[in-house]
């Protein structure tokens, strides 16, 4: 008997416990003792090939900034904390907690009766979120719940399109793509690139025992439908014990002849926790090899068992996978020595996931249809041949509280886009307790206020870098933070709404300017601000913050009126009552604004305008001698006239619109109060967009100031918002 130490969870109580992988003969258990409840042994591995020769040594990825910070160490600081060893390669969004279906195995315990669905902006803020976070290569996968509830699905593909994913997957059990004809188009249309198909057998006694119905007739509609709408499908059956473990080839069989529509196989041996949280016997449990030794037994041979590698990204326990070119007799000539390897190039290209990423895209894909022209390359007409001819076969051995091991969770790679921001890898966010207490699910608030770090920063938001090489003098600066060269920024805390956002002290003059360097950054600046405890955060840091919030919310607000949308960007409790962030949002309202009220602009631009008002430095208004505010109005303007440097009239203008606004601005002898000097640039913005706009953006909203008298320098009953609100 072999053992190895190593670290797990209690099923009963969810506390860190030791563990070991014990070796009995051909198979390996994880055995692990609670003082509290006992002992517990699962069988994790059985026979060949064995686990010391299936795994590849491959260098540890970690992140370039840990997400989350630590204090208990892990499983319970995800968010990724430090101790992660792997990038994010599929990035999971859900959409929905509701379901058309009540599945007796169901790793979300999804159903009709779970909440609102999140908003549009909660989406959009999730998106980006994860764009930051992991970066625009990954692949994201929208799940639920079913997605297809929703009856914005085909925005939402769209919206995560337009924020920076090229690769978007569908996590679907096909019940409208069947049911409803052009569907699947819509879909396509909206940008999304592949499905993964809930396919658990070709019996529908199977889909009656783990689905709660007959599924079978629908499934292959759905197959239908999706393969003339030209997208790639992946069949993703979940295989239960003495369920459908006999019809794996059956399954495999019927696949290869929906080919090439229908690209791979992805298998799943069933996980207990969800909605089934008994697990079997010890000995009842699918492994992986049990798995490869069917497929092999079970397709006669076809597909062998020594045809699959061990995953190049993710830990040897968790999958394999084989890639197969089908040849005209029907046979598959194996092609897995060729397949993706995480491991080896070089590390930094895409995050150390591009090869896996690149990899998912070229075999999930629909093929591309055949060309027209004669004259096409011979050499690009092999390669697409072989591409549309190859299949891939894979599997996921997911883990539950039972089969826990924290070395594998360490090399996910699959990460949940929490609600409340944070990466969590998938087997921890959907893992529960034996008695149903999950470990992350439902405990990550909604919050798109929690705080954010500051690089890499978005593209989409249009920062070159965490500091402005301006003159800072916006507020707060610093015990020194020492920058390191990758810029690896401290979480952003944007829990105080006025004053310093590091410790909410009154912000006070320097004279004369002092270099200081950003509490979170680390860059440092001259400044001519800071705070009474000497806290300096950079401009670049404080939009950063709270950037995401305006872009998603400017996205995806539907009100027709400017006011309206500050109202709801400014009534989230973390946003800050002064500051930079200001600036790129009054471009972000108008543009949105426009669109909402049936101009012609894309979303591109919309982010355009934001990612140009985000380049305006602090305390503009005074330093500067013209108020931010003002110079949003200019840069919406100038998005929506098409201004550039080279034409004269428009550019004219542009610069007209704002030396008017910033006229009507100074009118109002006192201190700066960013509130005030949006609500006057919006409502004059109004007037200029009935002038020259097709389309007025109309600043009727009554808002109200939420703020009169309880921030620095507030000018009381001199204020014209305060006049226009009754005693």
């Amino acid at each position: 008997m072999a053992t190895q130490l190593r670290a797990s969870l209690c099923p009963h109580c969810l506390k860190r416990i030791p563990a070991e992988r014990v070796r009995e003969g051909d198979n390996i258990y994880l055995v692990k003792t609670c003082p509290e409840h006992g002992e517990f042994t699962t069988l994790i591995w059985r026979g060949t090939p064995s686990l010391e020769g299936w795994g590849r040594a491959k260098a540890a990825v970690h992140t370039t900034v840990p997400h989350a910070g630590e204090g208990r160490g892990c499983p319970f600081d995800c968010g990724i904390c430090s101790e992660h060893r792997q990038q994010s390669c599929t990035v999971l969004i859900e959409v929905t907690g509701r379901c058309n279906l009540r599945c007796p195995f169901c790793f979300a315990d999804s159903g009709d009766d779970s909440g609102p669905d999140p908003s549009p902006a909660d989406l959009a803020w999730r998106f980006l979120n994860a764009l930051r976070k992991s970066g625009p290569h990954n692949i994201v996968q929208i799940s639920g719940g079913e997605p297809t509830v929703r009856d914005d699905l085909p925005e939402i593909i769209s919206l995560g399109r337009t924020i920076g994913f090229p690769f978007i997957q569908l996590n679907t059990n096909g019940v409208r793509l069947a049911a409803e004809p052009g569907y699947a188009v819509k879909l396509k249309e909206a940008g999304l690139f592949s499905v993964f198909l809930q396919f658990d057998g070709t019996q529908d006694r199977i889909y009656r025992t783990i689905r709660g119905r007959a599924l079978l007739e629908e499934k292959m509609r759905a197959i239908q439908q999706c393969s003339s709408a030209g997208l790639g499908i992946v069949l993703v059956p979940t295989i239960v014990k003495g369920v459908n473990d006999g019809d794996i080839g059956a399954i495999l069989r019927l696949a290869l002849e929906l080919a090439p529509a229908v690209r791979g196989v992805h298998f799943q041996p069933a996980a207990y926790f969800g909605r089934h949280l008994t697990p079997p016997p010890a000995e009842e449990r699918l492994t992986l090899p049990d798995l490869m030794r069917a497929i092999q037994q079970q397709t006669d041979g076809l597909i062998r068992a020594d045809h699959f590698i061990p995953p190049g990204c993710e830990h040897p326990l968790c999958s394999f996978h084989g890639n197969f070119l089908r040849q005209e007799d029907g046979s598959l000539k194996p092609l897995s020595r060729q397949a993706v390897d995480c491991s080896r190039g070089d590390q930094q290209e895409n995050w150390g996931t591009g090869k896996a990423v690149s990899y998912v895209v070229n075999q999930w894909a629909a093929p591309k249809p055949a060309s027209c022209c004669p004259a096409r390359d011979s050499l690009d007409a092999f390669l697409e041949n072989h591409r549309s001819n190859t299949f891939a076969i894979s599997a996921m051995a997911f883990q539950d509280v039972w089969s826990l091991d924290l070395e594998r969770v360490q090399e996910c790679c699959i990460h949940v886009a929490a609600p409340d921001g944070r990466m969590i890898p998938f087997c921890l966010y959907n893992l529960t307790s034996s008695d149903g207490t999950p470990l992350y699910r439902d405990t990550c608030d909604m919050s798109p206020e929690m705080s954010f770090s500051c690089p890499p920063p978005s593209p989409r938001i249009g920062m070159d870098g965490c500091c402005s090489p301006l003159l800072e003098g916006d507020c707060c600066a610093p015990e020194s933070a020492a920058a390191d060269e990758t810029c690896a920024c401290a979480p952003v805390d944007v829990g105080h709404r006025s004053g310093c956002p590091v410790c909410g002290k009154k912000i006070l003059d320097i004279s004369p300017p002092k270099t200081l360097s950003c509490r979170y950054c680390g860059k440092t600046a001259l400044v001519e601000h800071c705070c009474e405890e000497g806290h300096f955060v950079c401009d670049q840091c404080r939009i950063q913050a709270v950037g995401e919030l305006i872009t998603a919310s400017c996205l995806t607000s539907s009100h027709r009126d400017t006011l309206a949308i500050l109202h709801d960007i400014r009534s989230n409790p973390h946003f800050p009552t002064h500051g930079p962030h200001h600036h790129p949002m009054v471009p972000g309202i108008l543009l949105a604004a426009y669109r909402n009220n049936g101009g012609d602009i894309s979303d591109e631009r919309i982010m355009a305008g934001i990612a140009r008002g985000a380049q305006i430095p602090g305390a503009f208004c005074s330093f500067f001698g013209v108020d931010g505010a003002a110079i949003g109005v200019g840069i919406a303007f100038s998005v929506l006239l098409g201004a550039t440097p080279f034409e004269g009239t428009k550019r004219n203008l542009v610069q007209k619109i704002v030396i008017r606004v910033a006229s009507k601005i100074a009118e109002h002898a006192a201190a700066r109060c960013c509130q005030r000097e949006v609500w006057i640039a919006l409502n004059e913005a109004e007037e200029i967009s009935r002038e020259l706009l097709p389309v007025p953006l109309p600043a009727r909203y009554p808002l109200r100031c939420d703020q009169f008298g309880t921030t620095d320098h507030c000018s009381g009953m001199a204020c014209p918002l305060r006049r226009t609100m009754p005693v």
